[in-house]
């Protein structure tokens, strides 16, 4: 493989195929070598070990996220629950790093890595409904039960609706925010 990114490609999907078997503290550095068709050097020239390929992937996925995010800001003078173009985006980074989420967040996963999407999630989410939100009676526990719901749906999306295009789960949200929003709007 003489193209870098397409090296570190190769690596991302070779631990993420093994995570399907085998927690990652079973799995090797010369089975992901194997599995790719590349020299240990090769490997090390890129990661220090397969936790690193699994911090890294996971710090490039919430890099992108943190960065189309920032493309449109929240107007906290619109209403609280309205989707952002950035939501779309973000569907189609979630969507092409699909495997890499279900193998992180699933059974033989990392569990630093759910932290981190969690906590980016929170960030987010208080930057676009949050004040509006810290107001109402309870509204820590909407809060709270938005993120987990805003997490899940994205799991059941990526698990159980693989064939659903970004465009498609993106409608959807915008679909079930104007409910929500009206909802809070009462």
């Amino acid at each position: 493989m003489a193209d870098a990114a397409a090296t570190r490609k190769a690596i991302q999907k070779a631990v993420v195929d093994a995570m399907e078997a085998k927690p990652v503290t079973e799995i090797t550095i010369t089975e992901i070598c194997a599995a790719c068709g590349i020299a240990r050097s090769t490997f090390y020239r890129y990661y220090d070990s397969v936790d690193d390929v699994l911090k890294k992937t996971g710090d490039e996925l919430l890099a992108a996220i943190k960065r189309v995010s920032s493309l449109d800001k929240y107007d906290s003078s619109s209403a609280p629950m309205k989707p952002r173009q950035s939501d779309l985006a973000r569907a189609q980074i979630l969507k092409e790093y699909a495997p890499f989420i279900l193998a992180a967040t699933g059974y033989n996963g990392d569990p630093s890595f759910a932290k981190k999407a969690a906590n980016l999630i929170s960030e987010q989410f208080f930057e676009t409904a949050g004040d509006h939100l810290r107001h109402q009676p309870y509204g820590d526990f909407m809060i709270e039960f938005i993120k987990a719901g805003l997490f899940r749906t994205t799991d059941y999306w990526l698990r159980d609706h693989p064939e659903m295009s970004p465009e498609e789960y993106y409608g959807l949200q915008v679909q079930m925010l104007a409910k929500l929003g009206k909802l809070f709007s009462d």
